[in-house]
């Protein structure tokens, strides 16, 4: 699955002169719903959108891989989903933690990383 997951993100984002693929920070996808996502897909440029699908997708990854904890944050999600409130704020840890363990262990399997929006988007 890392392989696949890798070998995608490459094909979609990578080019030979710059390796390191470029997502949208995880502070902008990780608590994001339905509307959310819409929202934040208007306010990106066009060539920043799939950035963020990059993103999402290998939260993902780091969620339903990540052992038994993280799995129970995705049950709880799933459970809480259309009820009241923001179930997705069961997270607990901070972005810059997650983009940290990303780039950690995507590094090792030759998917460097660089979480950062493009000029002039907040």
């Amino acid at each position: 699955m890392d392989a696949a997951v890798r070998d995608h993100l490459k094909g979609r984002l990578g080019t030979t002169r710059q390796p390191t693929i470029r997502l949208v920070p995880v502070s902008k996808v990780l608590h994001l719903e339905g509307r959310g996502w819409v929202q934040l897909m208007e306010e990106l440029p066009p060539d920043d959108r799939y950035r963020a699908y990059g993103t999402a997708l290998l939260l993902t990854h780091y969620y339903l891989n990540g052992g038994p904890d993280r799995q129970q944050v995705v049950r709880k999600m799933l459970e809480q989903a259309g009820r009241r409130g923001r179930p997705n704020e069961m997270v607990d840890e901070a972005p810059e933690e997650i983009e940290a363990r990303l780039t950690k262990f995507w590094n090792k399997r030759d998917l460097p990383l660089e979480f950062a929006l493009s000029e002039g988007i907040k």
